[in-house]
């Protein structure tokens, strides 16, 4: 402990005693809230932007947002092409077919990519696991 009033490092940058009133003042990110996060909103990647792994965060909003845009295709372009083709196109009725199943097939692949990264982070955040992209590790309050 310093001198009344000063905040003495501790191993983390984040992580500072306040000795003011004699309480431990811990800046680090809460387990709890990460927790949370990851739980209700990990396709968004809430729980690693709050942590500071913007790295993490960033590629969990990139699949969803990659996933949001194939299912979009995959929902419009049979409306689109299937208007543009006559009944008697059989090989465009076969590239038609391959092509719904390949976009399918890349949003179920997406769609268990965000999934498994779902569950992932829940047993990452309630065991701990994680640090908070500078040595620290989350505050524990589960």
């Amino acid at each position: 402990m310093g001198p009344e009033g000063t905040c003495i490092e501790v191993s983390c940058e984040d992580w500072r005693y306040n000795t003011r009133d004699l309480d431990c003042q811990d800046d680090r990110p809460s387990q709890l809230t990460a927790f949370l996060l990851s739980f209700f909103l990990s396709s968004t990647g809430a729980a690693n932007f709050y942590i500071g792994r913007d790295d993490l965060g960033g590629g969990q909003l990139f699949l969803l947002i990659l996933m949001f845009a194939v299912s979009y295709i995959t929902c419009y372009l049979p409306c689109c092409l299937g208007c543009c083709m006559s009944k008697d196109d059989v090989k465009g009725s076969i590239f038609f077919m391959a092509l719904i199943v390949l976009e399918t097939v890349l949003v179920v692949i997406i769609f268990v990519a965000i999934w498994a990264w779902w569950l992932a982070d829940l047993i990452i955040f309630a065991t701990n696991q994680r640090d908070a992209g500078n040595g620290c590790m989350l505050r524990e309050n589960l």
